[in-house]
């Protein structure tokens, strides 16, 4: 019983970490003047279960709350579960909070959890259903008890388990998208779309209280406008990755500057399931179907030079996930950069003066996109951007008529595990089993389907470490996804505040101090 070994060492040693941490700083008489945080947040919806986005997910947690919650280093800890064991590999029993109330004054019981649990698993327009694909069963015992069945042994269950937010039982997509009403640390006040939310301490909340009474969000700012938020006064924190972030602050008194290695990777996709593609090459026959051809556009771009050109902080990127990942794998060497081979494996994929190319991108990468094609015209290729908010991004990445056949867009492993990416960006699309939701490309293997599932199965972390890193490796073989760079996350903060920046990248108002 090795496995089930395993599994019990790793929640014991989960839960005195858990135990150890110092949480939210303790709540102090300040200003009643909401602090405003200027972030690039721009969700979609307020339902917290529809989309899988680091905007929709990092808004929805201020006012709901996960069975468990990841700390800044994404470590996994109690919180709306107070305990859970193992009976065996395949079951789950989970001790809820007693005590805890929804913002409205209904107590938090086992039917909320069973109702959140089972919408997310039900309604397949729902992205964060994609965390629970291997439960079979869940049920309710009583008031404070919720069992979960897997098809197979998860290792990583409790890190999909934080990104499933819990809501009251009977909660519609209407109500949800109208007013939040969870049990987390704040209150929901208003929400005005692409520009605010405001939120209110929640008085009567479990844990322990935020130290900032009233917060409001500056929704959708990009980093030169984060910045002038900042320096004008109109916001006590930003995240603002402009280089220009510090030289502004540079000499400013009462202001500091945080950096932290962010999580998200930048990366060029290809289509390579359709013969033709509109967008390339004149709609005759689909060029990026030759792995060849995609090496090509690995090769003609310098990350290093690229992300000293780019306005904004990075790190050049060799793999999907940055160090602090589970998976990733130090001894994976850089991607080289040649333009002569670039033009050699072009020539040799029958393409010897190149081709011409549209490249779609999400507004927020444009600036990236524009340096890509540069890069990419030494070696033949003609590259025409085309940027897109996110909505009509997706929107169009799902279509099977108007899937790009070259894009620019970014991913992050949540559960700070490398499955994350592996399933949905490299999986078979299969949207009734919501496998492969970013697999915009469409790409497919049997084998590389067949290990993934075999390291979700895998318990021994060190055997499960080591299959993830051959899976990051056979796909960055396959380039089907080529890395670019990871974002250095760069924040403003006011020196009245007290900030430690999070691997994930999230900003949560009630991680944020008032100075001693």
């Amino acid at each position: 019983m090795r496995g089930l070994r395993t599994v019990l060492l790793v929640l014991a040693v989960t839960g005195l970490v858990a135990c150890g941490r110092t949480g939210a700083p303790e709540a102090t008489s300040g200003a009643k003047d909401p602090v405003v945080l200027s972030l690039p947040y721009d969700p979609e919806t307020l339902d917290p279960h529809a989309r899988d986005r680091l905007a929709d997910f990092a808004v929805a947690v201020h006012f709901y709350e996960p069975l468990v919650k990841t700390d800044s280093e994404m470590r996994v800890y109690p919180a709306l579960a107070e305990r859970w064991t193992n009976p065996d590999l395949l079951t789950w029993k989970i001790t809820l909070r007693k005590g805890v109330t929804f913002h409205d004054g209904r107590p938090f019981t086992a039917k909320d959890a069973l109702y959140s649990i089972e919408r997310v698993t039900r309604d397949k327009t729902l992205d964060l259903g994609v965390y629970l694909l291997d439960l079979a069963k869940a049920e309710a015992q009583g008031d404070t008890t919720l069992v979960l069945t897997t098809k197979r042994p998860v290792a990583v269950l409790l890190n999909k388990l934080s990104s499933i937010v819990m809501v009251p039982e009977g909660s519609t997509k209407e109500m949800l998208e109208r007013s939040p009403v969870g049990t987390g640390p704040y209150r929901f006040l208003s929400y005005t779309k692409g520009q605010t939310v405001e939120m209110e301490r929640n008085e009567s909340y479990w844990g322990t209280k935020p130290a900032l009474a009233r917060v409001t969000l500056r929704l959708a700012r990009g980093p030169a406008e984060a910045l002038s938020d900042f320096v004008t006064g109109k916001s006590a924190l930003a995240q603002c990755g402009s280089r220009a972030t510090e030289k502004a602050l540079a000499g400013r008194a009462g202001t500091r500057l945080v950096k932290r290695t962010g999580l998200f990777v930048k990366y060029l996709g290809f289509d390579v399931a359709r013969k033709t593609n509109p967008f390339v090459n004149g709609g005759k026959a689909n060029p990026f179907l030759s792995r060849r051809v995609r090496e090509a556009i690995s090769l003609a771009v310098n990350r290093r030079q690229l992300t000293e050109r780019l306005t904004t902080f990075a790190l050049p990127a060799s793999q999907f996930v940055p160090s602090f990942v589970f998976g990733y794998d130090a001894a994976l060497p850089e991607l080289a950069y040649s333009v002569e081979e670039a033009r050699k494996a072009l020539a040799e994929a029958g393409y010897p003066t190149g081709f011409e190319v549209t490249l779609h991108t999400r507004e927020i990468l444009k600036e990236t996109a524009g340096l890509v094609a540069e890069a990419l015209a030494p070696a033949g290729l003609r590259v025409n951007v085309v940027s897109l908010p996110d909505p009509e991004f997706f929107a169009k990445a799902t279509s099977e008529k108007e899937r790009p056949a070259f894009f620019l867009s970014r991913y992050g492993c949540s559960t700070g595990d490398a499955s994350d990416v592996l399933e949905a960006g490299f999986r078979t699309p299969d949207p009734a089993e919501q496998v492969g939701r970013s697999n915009i490309g469409g790409f497919s293997s049997p084998a590389l389907d067949a290990g993934i599932e075999a390291s979700a199965a895998e318990l021994e972390p060190e055997a499960r470490g080591a299959l993830l890193s051959k899976l990051l490796a056979d796909v960055r073989r396959e380039m089907v996804w080529v890395p670019l760079y990871f974002d250095e996350d760069v924040y403003a903060v006011d020196s009245s505040l007290t900030f430690t920046p999070r691997a994930d990248s999230y900003v949560l108002a009630w991680e944020i101090g008032r100075g001693r």
